[in-house]
């Protein structure tokens, strides 16, 4: 029986940061590499805030993970989405559709709640005839009213080939 990161790898996007801090301190995240990877699933979770304060995930695309030749990447039709005052008492995800395009905007309530906001993104959305094969998640400054902590993962999926450890997508 497979442990699940025989065929998956975990990648931080950004650490635990208050994402309202002057400046944005958390609107960049690095960079992941699709290319010995079927899929991503962003995931944002981050803790209560101030009204309205609310989170956007954007997507742009990249030919390195250096951030070469950068675009936005519209692809998100459908998140996944836990808000509350308390996740530990939510069982389920709320799916949502959308029609395509390059952010996800949190909930008029997401800032004032604890959230997990996820995003699945596929190697094939990207525009790979092109040379396009780095994915990065950002969340700009939603404000500056208060404190609301975050941090951003990186789940891969499907590697593309057989390894006995699933490969890095922190490199081209």
């Amino acid at each position: 029986m497979k442990a699940f990161l025989d065929d998956h790898q975990i990648v931080s996007a950004w650490v635990p940061i208050d994402i309202c801090a002057p400046g944005g301190v958390a609107t960049t995240s690095d960079y992941v590499c699709l290319k010995n990877w079927e899929k991503c699933l962003i995931v944002l979770f981050k803790a209560a805030g101030t009204a309205g304060d609310d989170p956007t995930i954007t997507l742009d695309q990249a030919t390195a993970v250096a951030g070469t030749d950068t675009k936005t990447l519209a692809c998100i039709t459908k998140s996944w989405i836990k808000t509350g005052a308390a996740l530990n008492a939510i069982g389920a995800f709320t799916a949502a559709a959308q029609t395509a395009a390059a952010t996800l905007v949190g909930s008029a309530t997401s800032a004032e709640e604890q959230s997990i906001m996820c995003v699945e993104v596929s190697a094939d959305d990207l525009d790979v005839s092109n040379g396009f094969d780095c994915l990065r998640a950002t969340v700009a400054d939603p404000g500056a009213a208060g404190t609301q902590y975050a941090c951003g993962l990186y789940i891969l999926s499907g590697p593309r080939y057989a390894a006995g450890v699933a490969p890095s997508a922190i490199v081209d």
